[in-house]
């Protein structure tokens, strides 16, 4: 610094203070080389943290998996829900069919040589049944609800199916209200060995307790029941192959179409798509199809159930339901 540019007097009260003040700054260009010190860069405020090479690889590394996740998420939301499976009842043993082609695999027996009635419960995700819901002119039924492990076809046993406290003789269907959760149930109490097939009224029915509300009476080919379902809200029944729309608040019935041979049915809500039971009346044909509700026609899926196999016996049950996860 040139001091010659300053004129302070020796006898100011500042003087020395100038002095000090010089004396400063020409230690600070001593050591600068007249440059002013540049800031440190760890304690820079534009810095910020600092990565390594290692660690801007492991965070590319994270960013990619978090990519293939939700790519993996994106895919599974692409494939849309899982669809159901069918399943059937044949000479005491549970079926499962191909949906698609009608092929048929044996899971195992059920316990019950003869009739059974399934439908799948949505709200406590199980497989429930009735077991002795029909039986013949000489023997009386006991229907009972009960439940189906899908993986093994082993009946749980639940409570007797009554009316008034007293046993019913007869309950051939039995389907859940997807839109409340109420279960209906097709049953018979008129006894006589004419009356033996005939379930010839609506209700509903509490799942726990087997007790049935009666709604209504039939008013059908032989004002009865083979088997129920719902599709969407609407109740559709099963009468020697024609098929109706039950009123649910009276029971009363409206012809819908005739498909021939099916006596028993199923919705798939996963599919949209309703499925029939073929070849009750002998051991030839024997399968399972899609049915249109609207003209009753049938489409047989594949081949069908060979002659071969349980010769002189019916399919007895079918129903739509999420595919297990088996051990």
């Amino acid at each position: 610094m040139n001091l010659a540019r300053f004129h302070a007097s020796p006898k100011s009260g500042s003087f020395f203070t100038f002095l000090a003040i010089v004396a400063s700054f020409e230690a600070c260009d001593s050591e600068t080389n007249g440059e002013l010190p540049k800031p440190d860069a760890a304690i820079s405020g534009d810095s910020g943290p600092q990565l390594d090479s290692a660690g801007i690889d492991s965070a590319t590394e994270d960013a990619d998996a978090i990519d293939a996740d939700q790519g993996d998420a994106s895919d599974a939301a692409d494939a849309g829900p899982a669809l159901n499976g069918l399943y059937t009842h044949l000479d005491g043993k549970l079926i499962s069919v191909d949906p698609v082609t009608g092929a048929t695999n044996e899971i195992g027996p059920t316990g019950q040589p003869g009739y059974v009635v399934f439908a799948w419960d949505d709200t406590a995700k199980v497989a429930r049944v009735i077991t002795s819901p029909a039986e013949s002119a000489t023997v009386t039924a006991m229907p009972k609800l009960g439940t189906i492990n899908l993986c093994t076809g082993a009946i749980t046993s639940g409570p007797a199916i009554t009316l008034n406290g007293t046993q019913v003789l007869r309950a051939e269907g039995l389907a859940q209200d997807p839109g409340t959760g109420t279960f209906y149930v097709a049953f018979g109490t008129v006894a006589g060995s004419s009356n033996w097939y005939r379930s010839e009224n609506s209700g509903t029915i509490d799942i726990a307790t087997g007790f049935v509300t009666k709604i209504g009476s039939h008013n059908t080919t032989q004002d009865d029941a083979d088997a129920i379902t719902f599709v969407g809200n609407v109740l559709y029944l099963v009468d020697t192959g024609s098929i109706y729309s039950i009123a649910k608040a009276t029971g009363v019935a409206t012809l819908v179409s005739n498909a021939s041979s099916s006596l028993h049915i199923a919705y798939d809500p996963t599919r949209d798509v309703t499925f029939g039971s073929i070849g009750q009346t002998d051991a030839t044909g024997r399968g399972v199809a899609t049915v249109n509700l609207s003209t009753g026609a049938l489409t047989k899926l594949g081949a069908g159930i060979p002659d071969t196999t349980s010769p002189g016996k019916q399919i007895t049950a079918l129903v739509s339901a999420p595919k297990p996860v088996c051990p």
